[in-house]
């Protein structure tokens, strides 16, 4: 069995750093590292952003190929705000989206994209798929439990959702 604190103590670092692979915080991290550096954290942002619109009408060998490449399963497009389980919810990819959840895919199911959606709100709205949107729904719930945050609250917090917010500072 597992030892519990440990998986806590790696969710802990999982979301401390959380957007240090979007673009953004990718280019004020280039500034403290070499050219090699630079270029392989550039790579990683590019392979993210495939497998972002392979989320939305790839294949899921197509997928697995650019995990193993190195694509951030927790990227975040910084123009939209939107993630892997966005981009998927938006095609009703249900069976894709269920395959990450069965394959234990470190997913974030609590980011609201541009427009303050979470993935559950854009399967109803832009795919008109009420499964998925009550299978994401149960997934952002039972995330935002484990992560000590009230669900409805969430909700109503205006603009994308700030996972810095939820994580503990460091001692």
């Amino acid at each position: 069995m597992p030892d519990s604190n440990n998986n806590d103590e790696k969710k802990s670092q999982s979301r401390r750093f959380l957007f240090r692979n979007t673009r953004s915080a990718n280019k004020a991290e280039a500034k403290a590292v070499d050219g090699a550096e630079q270029k392989e954290l550039m790579k990683r942002d590019e392979l993210s952003e495939q497998m972002l619109s392979i989320a939305r009408r790839g294949t899921d060998e197509q997928f697995e190929e650019i995990m193993r490449k190195g694509a951030n399963i927790r990227y975040i497009d910084p123009k939209h705000h939107t993630n892997i389980l966005h981009r998927a919810a938006s095609v009703a990819a249900f069976k894709f989206i269920r395959m990450l959840v069965d394959n234990g895919y470190d997913l974030d199911f609590l980011v609201k994209d541009h427009q303050g959606r979470f993935p559950s709100a854009i399967a109803m709205e832009v795919a008109d798929e009420p499964e998925l949107a009550e299978f994401l729904l149960e997934k952002e719930i039972e995330q935002a439990q484990r992560l000590g945050q009230d669900y409805q609250a969430l909700l109503i917090e205006d603009g994308p959702w700030a996972p810095s917010a939820s994580i503990p500072s460091d001692p």
